[in-house]
């Protein structure tokens, strides 16, 4: 996968791998993947935390470019400096002025409005008009940590009245589960949090168990596919991931502060195809 800067690069677009320790490379491994990134067009590979794929990289690109098999390296490099050019780089001439957070923040906050997809609302739960909201969330649906991070489970309690929240890291055991249960039985409606609940047994047992006892949202904090394993949930809403915006534009869609105007930007299901997405709560 590669990504194109252009702007006012214009056709000089740079051209950037995706990270080569994903695992659909994982055969070709990250640094003969890196070689055919660079072959195929791309000026920039992106290796990530294996030291050695980095060198075994560096020595197939360097081996490629003397034996004549990387015959796109010059205008690689031609890109690249006329980039550094322009921005001046090259001179030291280029002068950062600090970003306008609070206008960095209120676009995020609009994009992720624009994402928040709403799969189904079978149990009419949504939005949540119980006097009491359980709120529980993983904290760890985004795998790189920043900054001023947050959960769900915790802005939905800032944001709204009436919510008990509780949060969970990697791994949920049984008495959390039914520690959560117990919780539960106190609220009208249930708000679970998760990432990809196919790979995590002790999430998807958490989703159902709750979902079996009280009316639960089921929030996807990572990819749309949850739905697919949680069938009893009485509403769906994908979010796809768990940074602050994305946190804060869902729970308004959840509150019925905004309606849903987010659409599947893949097929999940004969139910759920590309574009599936509700544009109210019924």
């Amino acid at each position: 996968m590669t990504d194109v800067l252009r702007g006012e690069l214009g056709f000089n677009g740079i051209i950037l791998t995706d990270d080569l320790e994903m695992g659909a490379l994982a055969t070709i491994g990250e640094a003969a993947a890196g070689l055919r990134a660079l072959q195929a067009g791309a000026d920039y590979v992106l290796f990530r935390f294996d030291e050695s794929a980095q060198r075994e990289g560096h020595r197939l690109i360097v081996d490629a470019a003397r034996s004549g098999a990387l015959p796109s390296l010059n205008a690689s490099v031609a890109r690249l400096i006329d980039a550094k050019s322009r921005y001046l780089i090259m001179t030291g001439g280029n002068t950062f002025h600090n970003p306008d957070m609070t206008a960095n923040a209120s676009a995020a906050l609009d994009i992720a409005r624009q994402s928040i997809t709403v799969l189904h609302n079978d149990g009419k739960v949504l939005p949540v008009r119980g006097r009491v909201v359980y709120a529980i969330a993983t904290t760890t649906a985004d795998l790189t940590p920043l900054p001023g991070d947050s959960d769900l489970a915790t802005e939905f309690e800032r944001s709204w009245p009436d919510v008990l929240a509780r949060k969970f890291g990697t791994s949920i055991n049984e008495s959390m589960i039914t520690s959560a249960l117990n919780e539960a039985k106190a609220a009208d409606v249930v708000v679970v949090g998760v990432a990809d609940i196919g790979i995590n047994d002790d999430q998807l047992k958490l989703v159902t168990r709750l979902a079996a006892a009280k009316p639960t949202v089921l929030v996807s904090l990572r990819g749309p596919y949850d739905v697919r394993l949680a069938p009893n949930v009485a509403a769906c809403v994908c979010a796809y991931d768990g940074r602050l915006p994305s946190l804060r534009a869902a729970i308004e869609v959840i509150t019925g502060q905004r309606k849903p105007v987010g659409a599947l930007p893949v097929a999940v299901s004969d139910r759920f195809p590309l574009g599936a997405g509700l544009r109210d709560f019924s």
